[in-house]
């Protein structure tokens, strides 16, 4: 709902609870027979009515989360971008499988997705609503679903860096360290700034063993976003592990001033030296 309507309906709303209100007060204390059929209870009910109508009014367009369809637009614009201008029904049913997605309602959103899938003629509205499909996949627990969803993706041609970064977790998380590290180094070529990307490939390095590797990944990707935690974490977490005290402490301080504790890189640090053990 508009700013200026929902201005509108709380003066209506506050005008309403006023006039109740003066006519229990008037008929309590001046004269108790001037309305002889509405009585407290009526009166009770209608305030009830009209607080129910308000509340459905204000969040009929956000699923009950106080979030505007717009809200979700803007909020994934780097993903929608211009997808759905040109057809605004579809692009409203999109967006309400998007706010289905944000409140956990997985089932309901996979549903959703896919009775709009084939209205989608656009290559970027198919996109959208494929990786949307796939994140509620993710999500959800349903790993091979999700897998097949982005797969899919790169069959049509339509499979960006975000698509392969993604893709390239789902691999590491099924113990397919090959098809992962190939996946990920996809990711960057397609798109050498996405730091997620480095970020993830360090990750894999890091768990694989090969802590060179992962450096290399993980210094990439806090080149590109010098603020990026779980690169700068991995970064003091390897040299820690190589006992390389000085470049250690950097990256600890680094870490610190970005919010992180010292006691959870501790932590974070016995976690993994226990790991070797």
């Amino acid at each position: 709902m508009k700013k200026g309507l929902k201005i509108a309906f709380c003066i209506v709303y506050g005008l309403a609870l006023a006039f109740v209100a003066g006519v229990l007060l008037y008929r309590q204390f001046v004269n108790k027979d001037l309305f002889p059929s509405l009585d407290n209870r009526h009166a009770v009910t209608l305030c009830v009515a009209l607080t129910v109508a308000v509340i459905r009014l204000f969040t009929r367009s956000s699923g009950g989360t106080g979030k505007t369809l717009s809200y979700y637009k803007k909020f994934y614009a780097d993903i929608i971008k211009d997808s759905f201008e040109d057809n605004k029904k579809l692009q409203r049913k999109f967006l309400q499988a998007v706010s289905l997605y944000n409140r956990d309602k997985f089932d309901k959103s996979i549903s959703y997705l896919n009775s709009i899938l084939p209205e989608c003629k656009r290559m970027n509205e198919k996109y959208c609503a494929e990786i949307f499909l796939a994140l509620n996949y993710t999500d959800c627990g349903d790993t091979e679903n999700a897998i097949k969803v982005y797969e899919n993706m790169i069959d049509e041609n339509i499979a960006d860096s975000t698509v392969y970064s993604n893709l390239m977790l789902l691999y590491k998380d099924n113990g397919d360290f090959e098809k992962s590290d190939e996946t990920g180094k996809r990711a960057i070529t397609y798109d050498p700034q996405n730091y997620t990307a480095y970020n993830n490939l360090a990750s894999s390095s890091f768990h694989n063993g090969d802590y060179e590797q992962a450096i290399e990944y993980a210094k990439k990707c806090i080149e590109i976003k010098n603020d990026f935690l779980p690169s700068i974490k991995l970064l003091y977490l390897i040299y820690s592990l190589n006992e390389e005290t000085e470049q250690a402490e950097l990256y600890a301080r680094k870490a610190i001033a970005n919010g992180v504790s010292k006691k959870e890189l501790q932590d974070a640090l016995e976690y993994y030296m226990g790991e070797q053990d």
